[in-house]
């Protein structure tokens, strides 16, 4: 069975030392926020993956086909604080896949297709016949439909909507990134991407742009680096992915990181679900039952 890479390897070569020095291979240190704990991986195991996650879907191979192959073209562009028109279009190709292919968006979907195709049904609960509202997991090749729709959408937003900043890092703390590498921060809608060790990719919308998308450069504060590994740290699903292993950085990402709702935990989605029958519904409003009442035991 594949293992597939919901951040692409292609990505996660900026984030170790190797990179800054032209160098290849390296490690990656992986933090797990809620714990702390961490463990250096060569940047060719298997990183940000999940076997079956993309369930055989062929965007993934039109990921690893294209975006990926021109990504380290694109990273030098922008390093070397240019970007020439055919080289944004694969930038924006690049940044709205992966908004869209992580956990985080691919939970939305599912969440949203589950919620489409909700059941209502009349079942025993408490001596009593009751109608409830029963949410199936979604298939992941549904979900992947939605993707794929999605990201041309998306790209075209991100190209004609938004004015975009590299900012080029230079100082002793160097930027982080994660599982969720692509944020967009929900009151202003901006999007931000670390791009690199030393690249930090924003951008603000722009509701009534006149010119062509284009790309400004310039330097990071400390405080700025600060706040966007916060930022980082705080958006990410499960993971945060750094260059170096120690324990400042530890009780850092476990400081700024934010516990997911329990509510809200869980893909999803599923390759071959099995379709929730009538005794299934019965079967979980048993065990509600008996948990609601050891609840109230205790």
């Amino acid at each position: 069975m594949p293992r597939d890479h919901f951040v692409p390897k292609a990505y996660l070569r900026g984030f170790v030392p190797e990179y800054l020095s032209g160098g290849r291979g390296g490690n990656l240190v992986v933090y797990r926020p809620s714990s702390g704990n961490s463990k250096r991986l060569n940047i060719n195991d298997y990183v940000a993956c999940e076997t079956e996650f993309y369930n055989n879907h062929p965007i993934d191979k039109h990921w690893s086909h294209t975006i990926e192959q021109s990504w380290p073209r694109v990273r030098h562009h922008l390093a070397n604080r240019g970007c020439e028109k055919d080289q944004l279009d694969e930038l924006f190709w690049f940044v709205s896949a992966q908004y869209i292919r992580t956990h985080s968006f691919m939970r939305i979907v599912a969440r949203s297709i589950s919620w489409e195709n909700r059941q209502a049904k009349q079942v025993s609960f408490d001596g009593k016949q009751a109608k409830c509202v029963f949410v199936d997991v979604a298939k992941t090749d549904d979900v992947l439909e939605v993707v794929q729709r999605c990201w041309p959408e998306l790209r075209d937003i991100l190209r004609e909507n938004y004015s975009w900043t590299v900012y080029h890092n230079r100082c002793t703390r160097l930027f982080l990134t994660s599982d969720d590498p692509c944020m967009r921060e929900p009151s202003s809608g901006d999007f931000m991407i670390p791009i690199a060790l030393d690249m930090y990719l924003i951008g603000q919308t722009v509701p009534l742009r006149s010119s062509p998308a284009t790309i400004r450069h310039t330097s990071a504060s400390t405080e700025m680096v600060r706040k966007v590994n916060q930022a980082a740290v705080k958006g990410c699903h499960s993971f945060v992915y750094s260059h170096e292993e120690t324990e400042q950085l530890r009780r850092f990402v476990k400081k700024h990181h934010v516990e997911h709702d329990v509510m809200l935990a869980g893909r999803g989605f599923m390759n071959q679900p099995e379709a929730m029958t009538d005794d299934t519904m019965q079967r979980l409003m048993v065990r509600f039952e008996t948990l609601r009442r050891n609840d109230n035991r205790g």
